[in-house]
């Protein structure tokens, strides 16, 4: 108790006596009777007053702090399909039952499928497995740095982002169970190949096929349209030719929308087959594309680009210098702005008025002041310097087009020094590497502008990339392949494509469909409020879709397997899209059944954790009561504690001042 509240109380009780003493006895003759009342006078003012004050005093006390140990089990359909049921129960009984690890360790548990959920009640029913996001929760949900994750687990992941670069602040301690032998598989990883195409000419797809497991292997793949064989070829692995590149050359002969099948035969004794295969869409398009390039000064990637898109005969291209241009010019369908000026300000004005696309290409001798002034979607900080910078593959691109051509072998473009900075959303194909260092600026996008479609590259001498790849493959092919697909994308919508479509073409039969879709009016501005509705297998009942997040969507139950068709129409304007996937009678957790070890120990390291396995719990139990991060810690915590209690005193205020007017009353005071 500290001085200024020893002094306040005494001043306290010297007020109220004299306060009482005033009521009771100043300029009043001295009665004995009078004692009494003033008594109870005095312990009422007196606690009023000590009410006021509210003193308090401050209290030490030792608290033991445990540190957390969060325990995530894998809930998914997976841990019945490898047989692992039983090793998570073991594992988690175990944690229940080590006294001296539940002593040291404020253990909380919870299972993960598609999200994370609180408790140990042991149940396998998730059709997915989401490790990336359920990290992310336990990770948040830590309320110390002294926590730590123990993820018993296969490290099989169906859905979300791979969990091992998941950027995380606590320790991870995965115990793997399920099965670790590594066993023969082959698999189908990638499938590249371009979503629209020019009809009458050949199209290239690209598959990447690999085998893991020990020995050789003999397999076919084979390629299927709509159910028909149209190609197919022999393939040989062993352990030192694990993976290789297939190539196949389709013909484009008939218009509208294509599925087709790339899948490998089984070896004998394959367990894992259904990643033998992957289904891809392509869109014929069946009309005379008419490109329009118009220039500043001459340049030979003029020349280049009119030879590129050429090749095809269902292209026309015109090289127009802005001089010569004139807004009755309006029949091409997609227009190449190389390197604008000054002169190209009404071709801009009429292109954003006319809701049409183009690609622009601004190199080392553009204005950029102009290209600051006529559009909004960006600004480049320009330093009037110039510099060679080599292209980077965007890897996460994967809108339209998803083959690497060997950018990173590819000569370098002369760029203009200075940050570009987006004011939209927009989506890198290729990222500008200067001096072997990624500067984190793009030299070729896609983005939108008030619903039309741009490309924009940043950097000219566009020519000496597609001489390099004929020189490295002596033929153009590759590049040609690359140029065209940019320019596809921007003339779809240009055909007033006004309805997009989003779903996957393959689906397991324990999944929830999802079809998504997105309408625009005759300007390319999104329209929402269009009555859009699905129609499956040609069907009479039509589903109503609904808006979220600026895409109609529809999911779907209960399918059997089997290929089936739809179409999404706006009974408004009669637009219509149709599209088709399959179902398949798996579940995505039966599409890899060898538990991922190397994930999970990456993961491990990388959060300076430890990998375990259901035999060595005792040891991982040992480890993790001997690390010094997670020893219980004892803290004092200092309280300040009222030293009354409100409530008793208030009721002895009314009992005194009650007790005092029964007095004064009987007395003859009152």
């Amino acid at each position: 108790m500290n001085l200024n509240l020893v002094f306040l109380l005494v001043l306290s009780a010297l007020a109220s006596g004299l306060l009482s003493f005033y009521q009771y006895f100043f300029k009043k003759e001295f009665e004995r009777s009078l004692l009494l009342p003033a008594f109870f006078r005095f312990i009422a003012i007196f606690c009023l007053l000590l009410l006021l004050i509210n003193p308090r005093y401050q209290s030490r006390q030792s608290v033991i702090v445990k540190p957390e140990l969060l325990v995530a089990w894998d809930a998914s359909r997976s841990m019945s399909f490898s047989g692992a049921e039983a090793q998570v129960k073991e594992v988690i009984d175990k944690f229940h039952d080590n006294r001296e690890l539940n002593d040291q360790f404020e253990i909380q548990y919870f299972g993960f499928g598609e999200s994370l959920r609180l408790g140990d009640s042991l149940s396998f029913t998730s059709g997915q497995t989401d490790i990336d996001r359920a990290l992310k929760q336990l990770n948040q949900l830590s309320s110390s740095g002294a926590s730590s994750i123990v993820l018993v687990s296969d490290g099989i992941q169906t859905v979300g982002r791979n969990y091992a670069y998941s950027g995380i602040d606590q320790m991870v301690f995965p115990i793997v169970v399920g099965d670790t032998v590594q066993k023969n598989d082959l698999e189908i990883s990638q499938v590249n190949a371009n979503a629209y195409v020019t009809m009458g000419n050949l199209f290239e797809v690209e598959a990447f096929v690999t085998f893991s497991g020990e020995g050789s292997v003999k397999s076919e793949v084979r390629l299927e349209k709509e159910g028909q064989l149209i190609d197919r070829k022999s393939l040989n692995f062993s352990e030192n030719d694990r993976s290789q590149r297939v190539k196949f050359e389709i013909p484009s002969d008939e218009p509208g929308q294509h599925m087709y099948r790339i899948h490998l035969t089984p070896f004998p004794d394959e367990l894992e087959t259904l990643n033998n295969q992957k289904y891809f869409e392509v869109e014929v398009v069946n009309s005379q594309m008419e490109i329009a390039v118009i220039y500043a000064f001459a340049h030979p990637d003029l020349g280049m680009i009119k030879q590129s898109l050429e090749r095809e005969k269902k292209k026309e291209v015109k090289l127009i210098p802005i001089s010569e241009w004139s807004p009755e010019d309006n029949e091409s369908s997609v227009h190449i702005l190389y390197q604008p000026d000054d002169r190209f300000r009404e071709l801009f004005s009429y292109l954003k008025d006319a809701g049409k696309n183009y690609f622009l290409i601004a190199g080392a001798s553009s204005d950029w002041n102009f290209l600051n002034s006529v559009q909004e979607s960006f600004r480049k900080r320009e330093m009037m310097l110039s510099e060679e910078a080599y292209p980077v593959f965007a890897e996460e691109f994967q809108s339209f087009y998803q083959e690497d051509p060997g950018f990173q072998d590819f000569p370098s473009l002369r760029v203009n020094l200075g940050e570009v900075d987006f004011r939209v959303s927009h989506a890198p194909l290729l990222w500008q590497s200067i001096n072997g260092i990624e500067s984190g600026q793009p030299m070729l996008t896609v983005y939108q502008e008030e619903g039309a479609r741009r490309v924009a590259l940043f950097g000219e001498g566009l020519w000496k990339w597609r001489a390099f790849v004929f020189q490295r493959d002596q033929k153009f092919d590759r590049f040609d392949r690359f140029f065209d697909a940019l320019i596809q994308y921007l003339y779809l919508t240009e055909r007033k494509q006004t309805l997009e479509l989003f779903y996957d073409k393959t689906n397991f039969d324990d999944q929830r469909i999802e079809i998504q879709a997105r309408k625009y009016d005759s300007n390319l501005n999104l329209d929402l409020s269009a009555p859009l509705e699905l129609r499956l297998n040609g069907e009479d009942r039509a589903y109503p879709m609904y808006v979220n997040n600026g895409y109609y969507e529809i999911q779907l139950d209960d399918l059997d397997p089997g290929l089936y068709t739809f179409s999404i129409t706006d009974p408004s304007t009669e637009a219509m899209r149709s599209g088709n996937f399959e179902v398949v009678s798996y579940s995505a957790e039966q599409l890899s059944l060898t538990s991922d070890v190397s994930s999970l120990t990456y993961l491990a390291e990388k959060t300076a954790g430890k990998v375990f396995y259901p035999s060595q719990m005792e040891e991982a139990f040992a480890y993790l009561i001997d690390q010094p991060e997670f020893k219980p810690v004892e803290k004092i915590e200092k309280k300040l504690i009222s030293g009354i209690d409100q409530k008793w005193l208030l009721a002895l205020i009314v009992l005194s001042l009650s007790i005092e007017w029964i007095i004064r009353k009987y007395r003859g005071l009152v």
